[in-house]
């Protein structure tokens, strides 16, 4: 079995995504599940919202249990722009595992993420350039690495990895990701964004084949919940209310009262949208319980939606609401957007706040 953990909900249903890609059978879960029959296994270890001490020292039980269960490869999801506690969590990981090497190969070059000589950028602009320097816990500050992940090493990518410690690798192409795949030594721990896992997939000789897409999904009536507050979900917001699709805030109402008004919305509309309020002295944790709350309360009334899922804390916590904790794969839209669907049957689409839903999905939507 191959074993994936991850800091968030979307970043566990990113990389299952590329497992299931590549022909793996993939779960999805929430705590230390040991399933049988199961290829690929991704965990979410919930660390991304933590105080860093806390982080660490799950970090520290996590790779105890990867230590115990001895997967085939082992893979730690990060933040592809580097945001968490990426350091404090991989140094803890080298300790309780016995390992001397750690590679973080967090690029995406399908999307414009690329490092080189040590600076990342996204589509050419540096990192602490762009929206990212105004994320409200992570805020981005730098776009040098090594200033991002305290104590790591930052190499080009025909560098020696013969080292010990933590290394970031440069990486502007696909081809870049293969090239570190191959020459990683063993023991190593391989961490940071979903494609280098899919160079790692690709090592052992495994390929992407197409997927048919759920029609069942398509025209389905949607209740999206958006706990982001990034560009892109300002953005879709804004062009579905000028589309007429009603928006309604987690604090405008009595939540009882929010999840009626939203059930009806769902009879008459194909897609509504619960969101956090743009304008709110609720802390992030009030509004992330509200969200969870309001959407449990809706999808006990009739109708039943497609429920889409934006932001890995958002989605934890909804799913987690539902008592919901371990997922098979459904579909993979496009890197990032997965449709899983729970041991109890409940279908949702999820999604990392910074990425965009797929046309398909959510209509012609202008950006």
């Amino acid at each position: 079995m191959i074993l994936a953990l991850a800091d968030d909900f979307s970043g566990a249903a990113e990389v299952a995504g590329v497992a299931f890609r590549h022909g793996l059978n993939t779960k999805v879960a929430t705590g230390p599940v040991r399933p049988s029959n199961v290829e690929f296994l991704a965990i979410d270890m919930a660390t991304r919202s933590l105080p860093s001490t806390m982080a660490r020292d799950k970090a520290l039980d996590w790779g105890k249990f990867v230590a115990e269960a001895k997967p085939s490869l082992f893979y730690k999801k990060t933040d592809s722009v580097l945001r968490g506690h990426i350091a404090v969590e991989l140094f803890a990981m080298l300790d309780s595992m016995g390992r001397r090497l750690g590679l973080l190969i967090p690029a995406n070059p399908a999307r414009g993420r690329i490092i080189s000589n040590g600076e990342y950028r996204i589509d050419n602009v540096p990192l602490g350039d762009t929206e990212f320097a105004r994320d409200p816990s992570f805020p981005i500050q730098s776009s040098q690495v090594t200033n991002l992940v305290s104590g790591a090493e930052s190499l080009a990518i025909d560098g020696s990895l013969s080292g010990t410690g933590l290394v970031i690798g440069d990486a502007e192409t696909e081809q870049d990701l293969d090239r570190w795949a191959e020459k990683m030594p063993p023991h190593t721990i391989p961490a940071g964004a979903s494609p280098f896992l899919a160079a790692l997939l690709r090592k052992q000789g495994l390929s992407a084949s197409a997927q048919a897409t759920p029609s069942h999904l398509i025209g389905q009536k949607i209740l999206l919940v958006c706990g982001s507050q990034s560009d892109n979900a300002r953005k879709l917001i804004a062009s579905l209310k000028e589309k007429g699709a009603p928006i309604f805030d987690t604090t405008s109402a009595p939540e009882d009262v929010s999840a009626q008004e939203i059930a009806k919305a769902l009879e008459k509309y194909p897609i509504t949208v619960l969101r956090h309020s743009p304008e709110t002295s609720h802390s992030s944790q009030e509004l992330t319980a509200k969200i969870a709350s309001i959407t449990m309360k809706t999808l006990r009334l009739p109708p039943t939606p497609h429920l889409c899922l934006e932001g890995g804390e958002t989605a934890a916590a909804v799913l987690t609401k539902l008592n919901e904790k371990s997922f098979g794969v459904h579909h993979e839209w496009e890197p990032g957007v997965v449709s899983l669907v729970s041991d109890s049957q409940l279908t949702t689409t999820v999604k990392p706040g910074s990425y965009r839903w797929p046309p398909q999905l959510l209509g012609q939507v202008d950006d």
